[in-house]
């Protein structure tokens, strides 16, 4: 996927609303069905900043993310919405959503 492409998909429409940070971030991956190297584009954000916005804007982030990752995979574009963990309160080393906190640390 041309990631100049990606990034007009993504430009188009609405910024998130209210000012809230998303990232458009990509990655290499192996598809476990055809055992090639594919590329996904992650929408990240900071897990504690979207938490703590009141209910109103938080749904209205929601949307914005739902609709924005509808509207990339309706153009062919494998994307993914991915909270970034900053804080390790309440994570432990078995648990899942720890080990994906990692993953993304080493990869940022």
């Amino acid at each position: 996927m041309n990631r100049d492409f990606v990034i007009q998909v993504y430009g188009a429409g609405p910024p998130p609303p209210h000012n809230f940070a998303v990232n458009l971030s990509e990655d290499k991956v192996l598809d476990p069905e055809t055992k090639e190297m594919v590329t996904v584009f992650y929408l990240l954000f900071k897990n504690s900043k979207f938490q703590a916005l009141p209910r109103k804007q938080l749904t209205d982030v929601a949307v914005w993310l739902k609709e924005k990752h509808d509207q990339m995979r309706s153009m062919g574009i494998r994307v993914l919405i991915q909270p970034i963990f900053d804080t390790q309160e309440g994570l432990q080393a078995d648990n899942l959503k720890y080990k994906i906190q990692e993953i993304i640390n080493k990869k940022l």
